[in-house]
């Protein structure tokens, strides 16, 4: 991550004793008698260093790459990746660390355990790990748009439709602790604290997200490669399909193949994937 710094108290602590290492057991990560966390061994009068564990994947999970970072950005916090399952970004000082997926085409997706650095903060002290709210909210159709509702068939034709939509990222104020791994300790400088990713429609609200859900759902499909289609360019499908080119024909659509057209629209196709996912659709 360009321009991201550590604090230097973290190399006088042995890493791979580190719970970020061990996963998401914690029980494991505190036994040192345990062959697993095995501290290294002196052999002729130097020390040997570290070999690993056989056991060790190479790629982290999200949760294990926040509490890598938390650890590295504050040289003190080793926090077991467990209590950070949910967690979708990171602030701390004049960085967010943003889970990459919320920045990225969901039709390109990004790898699960990637993590982006964004220059900003959410005016509070401390590390706060962001975590989505449990139930999100989306609107509900509005009875005097049904004239905006056209359900129109897909003619083939690819359009953005949704060059008003943009993300928003606030706080209900909702904040807890965060357990740290020593022996169930709690500090209130590292944090969780309950943020919104809100789609809006220019400025009117239209649902609250929870992106990581949504990917992780059995709901949401990612083609890879991309199918070609079968029917000639700018021509309808051999299938009849229902066009979307609002979001009152989304939040007011019937339980058919619908075709949402942004194209090149990062935002507006990870918001209108997400919302189609919370109406329990099926999203290809």
């Amino acid at each position: 991550m360009p321009n991201a710094t550590i604090a230097l108290t973290v190399a006088s602590k042995p890493l791979h004793k580190s719970l970020w290492v061990g996963g998401s057991n914690m029980k494991d990560a505190e036994t040192e008698e345990m062959d697993l966390w095995a501290t290294p061994i002196e052999e002729g009068g130097q020390i040997e260093p570290y070999r690993g564990r056989d056991d060790f994947n190479d790629r982290l999970s999200l949760a294990q790459a926040f509490a890598c970072i938390a650890m590295f950005d504050s040289g003190t916090y080793d926090v077991g990746p467990y209590v950070l399952e949910h967690v979708f970004a990171m602030s701390s000082g004049n960085s967010l660390f943003v889970a990459a997926q919320l920045l990225s085409d969901p039709g390109e997706g990004s790898k699960d355990d990637e993590v982006l650095r964004v220059v900003g903060n959410i005016g509070r002290a401390g590390i706060a790990m962001l975590i989505p709210p449990q139930h999100p909210l989306i609107r509900k159709p509005e009875p005097d748009t049904w004239e905006l509702v056209n359900h129109a068939p897909f003619d083939g034709k690819a359009a953005n439709s949704f060059a008003s939509t943009s993300l928003h990222l606030s706080s209900t104020q909702y904040t807890m602790p965060v357990i740290i791994g020593e022996h169930g300790g709690q500090d209130v400088e590292l944090f969780f604290l309950e943020s919104l990713v809100s789609v809006h429609d220019r400025d009117k609200w239209v649902a609250d997200l929870d992106v990581l859900r949504m990917l992780k759902s059995h709901l949401f499909t990612r083609y890879s490669p991309l199918r070609e289609c079968k029917h000639p360019p700018g021509q309808p499908p051999l299938r009849e399909h229902i066009a979307i080119d609002s979001w009152e024909e989304l939040l007011d659509r019937e339980k058919v193949l619908v075709v949402v057209r942004a194209q090149r629209n990062q935002a507006g196709r990870l918001a209108a994937a997400a919302v189609s996912v919370i109406q329990v659709g099926l999203v290809l």
